[in-house]
């Protein structure tokens, strides 16, 4: 997991590079001109890993989806309420009905972001974000654990595709810092998603 995570970064400090000199040969493409009080309503799957902490331990990597609510406050800077659902499958499976199934943890953040090439078919961003963790710990026997609710702060970095004037499609890679039980769990994660984009 961790290999894929950072070949996923290299591209997209490389790739969009080598896509904004393309686009200046290619005639049909129009810059979509994202202006401030735009809004974008996003959604992203998500694939994540417990790289350090108590919960990794326990458990591992998996699924999860995402949501976002963006708003530009400049051409090259937004603004955004991110939800996510993050879950984490036991390390080592166990016919037990007090055996661990899976972790989760349901995240929302408040982010700020920042673009650049934005004037081109691939923008690229980083963004940086805070807010509060709630974890929840199930058994095979669907009996549920709530170890608590803690703070998180995310670093991450990504890029878009236009594919029409109002839809671009994402790939982004983040990682999470989530304190609970006064220790920190480092989650780092890779997903794809799309955005849809108003006009003001």
């Amino acid at each position: 997991m961790r290999r894929w995570f950072f070949l996923v970064l290299l591209a997209i400090a490389v790739v969009p590079a080598h896509a904004q000199d393309s686009t200046t040969t290619v005639s049909s493409f129009r810059p979509r001109p994202v202006r401030p009080g735009t809004v974008s309503l996003g959604g992203q799957f998500v694939y994540r890993s417990l790289v350090g902490g108590e919960f990794s331990d326990d458990f591992d990597n998996g699924p999860g989806l995402g949501f976002n609510l963006r708003y530009r406050t400049a051409s090259d800077a937004a603004i955004a309420l991110s939800f996510e659902a993050q879950n984490f499958g036991a390390k080592v499976e166990t016919d037990s009905a007090a055996g661990f199934d899976k972790l989760q943890f349901i995240v929302t953040t408040l982010d700020y972001m920042k673009f650049s090439s934005t004037r081109s078919k691939m923008p690229k961003y980083f963004t940086i974000g805070v807010g509060i963790a709630q974890s929840q710990i199930t058994d095979n026997d669907e009996e549920k654990e709530f170890p608590g609710d803690g703070g998180v702060f995310k670093l991450g970095a990504g890029m878009e595709y236009w594919a029409w004037r109002t839809l671009s499609l994402e790939l982004g890679v983040r990682y999470y810092g989530v304190l609970l039980r006064s220790e920190l769990n480092h989650d780092v994660q890779v997903g794809l998603g799309f955005n849809f984009y108003t006009s003001p």
